[in-house]
């Protein structure tokens, strides 16, 4: 459950990040120099107000006992086999070549799929 504090932080980075969002409408829409820089300090403001309320953690960003996500690291004979296809995928040659289905093979049985 969201305790008011998270709600409260959330809905204050919505706000400074629709702010962020529209300030380079805002300053091309500036008629005068004085409403630039006030354009620009609101902007400082919440771009202070995101850096500041970042540091609150959201439920979404760790498991229930605080700690972070264990990230998936996929095993490095998989990464090298996926550089060595970078021509196949990358340059437009047919799917169903030779090559490129033996290489999506071997790719599968590293990561122990088979179709």
């Amino acid at each position: 459950m969201r305790t008011p504090t998270q709600k409260f932080v959330d809905a204050a980075m919505t706000l400074c990040g629709l702010i962020l969002a529209a300030t380079p409408l805002a300053i091309w829409a500036s008629p005068t120099k004085t409403s630039f820089y006030y354009v620009l300090a609101f902007a400082a403001t919440a771009m202070f107000g995101v850096l500041t309320l970042a540091q609150y953690e959201t439920p979404s960003d760790s498991n229930h006992h605080g700690r972070p996500k264990p990230l998936i690291t996929l095993p490095d004979k998989f990464i090298n086999i996926l550089q060595e296809l970078q021509p196949f995928v990358h340059h437009h040659r047919p799917r169903g070549g030779q090559d490129f289905r033996r290489a999506m093979e071997r790719a599968k049985r590293i990561l122990g799929q088979r179709d």
